[in-house]
């Protein structure tokens, strides 16, 4: 459901090393429990981001793009939140993704969302601000060139990770919350569905910058690229949505 999926997000965003408050999701008889361990010395992005200077705020978008691909590839459309408050950034200048509950096929009302497919479209609808302002926002310094280059960083990263691997595991807590509630340890139910899911919205994502990187080589600009891939991707025939 839709609490395990955000938990599930937690781990991918964790084994792809971004920051995520640490967690631990139980099973109480009303449903899912997760317990987030408290961020101390943090702020919401929201705060830091509208009282930073200029050189700041490009530091801050900047850090938050490092992991755009990721972002678009769990379609966590809600990764900024509404009020710049999904990210939290520590006095050191951490950047923390503290609320993942948009990811995957649940938008962060735990409602199925349509866009949970195999089309590529979410490299674009994060960075549009007629459809996601605050994400395009930050995402704004961010060409379709240097998307392209993040995602083959991503293909060979290598990580022990999500895409790579199969059977993606909550960890296991030998610690009970309290006594009407038991500890939830087992692998998530549908980690092998939404995991063959993520796959093949990677592999569209590859034919992306492959596309990307050819008008790279015959001199395209950044932005003439990035609105012929747009049309191309609108136009592209992606199969059906995700059951």
């Amino acid at each position: 459901g839709h609490m395990h999926e955000e938990a599930l997000a937690d781990n991918v965003y964790g084994a792809m090393e971004y920051a995520v408050p640490e967690s631990r999701l139980y099973q109480s008889p009303e449903g899912p429990v997760k317990v987030e361990v408290y961020l101390k010395n943090t702020k919401f992005l929201g705060e830091m981001y509208h009282n930073a200077d200029e050189t700041e705020k490009k530091r801050l978008r900047s850090e938050i793009s490092k992991g755009f691909v990721v972002d678009a590839l769990l379609a966590n459309f809600d990764v900024i939140g509404l009020n710049m408050d999904n990210i939290l950034v520590g006095d050191d200048g951490q950047i923390f993704r503290a609320n993942n509950s948009g990811s995957f096929r649940y938008n962060a009302a735990g409602e199925l969302k349509k866009e949970w497919n195999r089309s590529p479209m979410a490299l674009w609808t994060l960075r549009d601000p007629a459809i996601n302002p605050n994400s395009a926002l930050i995402f704004t310094d961010i060409n379709i060139y240097e998307v392209a280059e993040k995602i083959n960083k991503l293909r060979d990263s290598q990580h022990d990770n999500f895409i790579q691997y199969p059977g993606l595991y909550f960890k296991t807590y030998k610690k009970e919350l309290k006594t009407d509630t038991f500890i939830y340890s087992r692998i998530l139910d549908n980690a092998p569905e939404v995991q063959a899911q993520t796959q093949a919205r990677f592999s569209n994502f590859n034919k992306v910058a492959i596309k990307a990187l050819q008008m790279k080589a015959q001199g395209l600009s950044p932005q003439e690229a990035d609105i012929k891939l747009r049309e191309w991707v609108e136009a592209e025939d992606w199969g059906p949505a995700f059951d």
